[in-house]
């Protein structure tokens, strides 16, 4: 969800528990928070009869609400709703300040957020990174969280504890109270960097709930100590990789899955948490097992662009999107997205499959990829029904409902139905960087997901898109899928001279999405045109325009297989359109 529908929702909350309130003033308000699983709390402490206690309101007099001089919107609409129900019980205006003001140890004062106080850094040293607090720390209370989105729980709290005595004159709080909350349980599972400190925790995902942690100003010898104190955790190393200094790292345990990830170019690590009951495992090299057949060459066939067209149809009734199909040594395949809604598009999918099987009775599709949800790509596959095909695992990372749909997202819940009822027994990996998937004689290897764009929100959908290579046979193919112009420059900052492959897949058809610095970084020889007729000289296509040498084979309606063999440039062989490949031709 973006930040600004985080405010929004924050506020609803915060004016249903004033209303709430006063039917239960004894209970802190527990419910769903908007970022996360239902949340939960527990209460440590002896009752105020017992110890000392914190006036709140004392003689009519309020205590201070102070928030950090640059906190954000969500944190001082937290601040402000807290100061008027101090307001309201002890009949004052109660006016919010900053921590530049003066700090006096010894008044009563409520901390929201990451002041500039002693007290806001000590609540937060033994905080997990899913949980809020209101926790008193010598003579401050402190509301604290790991996230702007748990801030509403926290005030909401707070604010039934003080309406919970809105009779009183006297309004306190123990001395010694603690309560905890948690609004995101997977981040729970994220154990604490030492006495760093997430700049951002974001969830993704729309069937696969993920979550991740944001560290700032980060360096190598902070991911390695992290790694260090992951495993002592009883964490244990699954897989890690490293290309052009980023390191990655996947640890699990029983229960969750993390995938770490340290950017020189961006200062950060980032720690992405999946459920292991929701995504399977990259498969490494060593569990890398071949369904039966053998011999069969590697071939990457990009489908035609144009099925179907004619002059008086809108280019959307005709045009197929970004569809692949790799076939493996063991005769099983790959696809990428694979294409439209259109039952044309369906069909040549299907019918290409049916042609290159060794057995096309029995088509086995060891992974489907979908870079993106966008009905160009997974249109197809919403369309797929052909009962000799099986599909052993399906990779992708889509960003939630909401987040897609304000950024004109697609097709995603969908996919995830149609998965979930058509192909039960598939694997469904939760794509992350770094990661490595062995897959008979191809090597997959992720670059791009949003995880290395948040917690900037997005409003353009082709942000979301996959950006990953794929070896075989000695040869190395960049697929772009719809990678978007925000993403572009990330990218290449991120991963600079490692993106040079010689065979790419042009993004978004040839559309806005790459820069002419990003293709002058891939230097590739030879182009996945997968559109019609892009003007050469727009967007970052000018590159391959200037570079005469380089083989394009472009999409309309034709089909190009293109034959890979170890030690040999590629051999491609274009058919005119997809009646010509299939031999349907009369």
């Amino acid at each position: 969800m973006r930040w600004i529908e985080k405010f929004l929702f924050a506020g609803v909350l915060l004016i249903g528990a004033l209303l709430l309130a006063g039917c239960q003033p004894s209970s802190p308000s527990v419910g769903e928070d908007s970022s996360g699983p239902a949340e939960t709390a527990a209460e440590t402490g002896p009752s105020a009869d017992e110890q000392d206690v914190l006036a709140l309101v004392e003689d009519g007099v309020p205590a201070r609400v102070v928030v950090a001089f640059n906190a954000s919107e969500a944190l001082n609409t937290v601040a402000e709703n807290i100061a008027k129900m101090l307001g309201n019980v002890s009949d004052t205006d109660v006016r919010v300040t900053k921590d530049s003001e003066d700090y006096d140890a010894g008044a009563v004062e409520i901390l929201i957020g990451d002041t500039a106080y002693p007290e806001s850094a000590q609540a937060a040293q033994t905080l997990a990174y899913g949980d809020w607090c209101v926790t008193a720390v010598g003579n401050k209370i402190v509301v604290y969280a790991f996230s702007e989105a748990y801030y509403t729980s926290a005030g909401t709290h707070l604010i039934s504890l003080i309406y919970a005595q809105r009779e009183e004159s006297r309004v306190v709080i123990d001395g010694d109270y603690h309560q905890t909350g948690t609004s995101n349980a997977l981040i729970n599972a994220v154990p604490r960097l030492g006495d760093l400190v997430p700049s951002a925790v974001y969830t993704t995902g729309v069937d696969i709930p993920s979550s991740g942690a944001v560290f700032p100003n980060a360096g190598a010898d902070d991911f390695e100590a992290y790694r260090t104190s992951v495993a002592a955790q009883g964490y244990t190393l699954y897989a890690e990789n490293e290309i052009n200094e980023n390191r990655f790292a996947t640890y699990t345990n029983d229960d969750y899955s993390l995938n770490m990830i340290w950017t020189p170019a961006l200062n950060r690590i980032t720690v992405c948490v999946d459920r292991l009951s929701d995504t399977a495992l990259p498969p490494r090299e060593s569990e890398n097992t071949a369904s039966g057949n053998a011999g069969c060459e590697a071939t990457v066939t990009q489908l035609g662009q144009w099925i179907g067209y004619s002059e008086t149809d809108r280019w959307d009734a005709w045009i197929n999107g970004l569809a692949h199909v790799i076939q493996l040594e063991d005769g099983s395949f790959l696809i990428i997205d694979g294409g439209h809604d259109r039952a044309i598009n369906d069909e040549l999918l299907y019918n290409t499959l049916k042609k290159q099987a060794p057995d096309p009775d029995n088509i086995v599709v060891a992974a489907w990829i979908f870079t993106h949800a966008h009905g160009d790509h997974t249109g197809a596959f919403l369309m797929f029904d052909h009962d000799e095909v099986t599909v052993e695992r399906f990779i992708y990372n889509f960003p939630t409902a909401s987040e897609g749909s304000s950024a004109g997202g697609g097709q995603m819940s969908s996919v995830a139905a149609k998965i979930d009822s058509f192909y039960p027994e598939a694997e469904v990996i939760n794509a992350h960087p770094g990661q490595v998937y062995h897959i008979r004689n191809a090597k997959i290897e992720m670059l791009w997901t949003l995880d290395l764009y948040y917690p900037k929100s997005f409003t353009f959908f082709n942000e979301s898109s996959l950006v990953f290579t794929l070896e075989l046979e000695g040869h190395r193919i960049l697929y772009l899928g719809d990678m978007g112009p925000a993403s572009n420059p990330v990218i290449s900052q991120i991963y600079g001279n490692a993106l040079q492959t010689d065979l790419v897949q042009t993004a978004h058809h040839g559309f806005e999405g790459a820069s002419y610095a990003f293709y002058a970084l891939v230097k590739p020889k030879y182009v996945f045109w997968n559109t019609g007729n892009v003007v050469m000289d727009q967007y970052g296509n000018n590159y391959f325009s200037r570079n005469d040498d380089i083989v394009k084979w472009i999409a309309m309606d034709t089909v190009t297989v293109v034959t890979l063999r170890e030690g040999e440039p590629p051999d491609a062989e274009t058919f005119e359109n997809s009646a010509a490949y299939l031999g349907q031709e009369s």
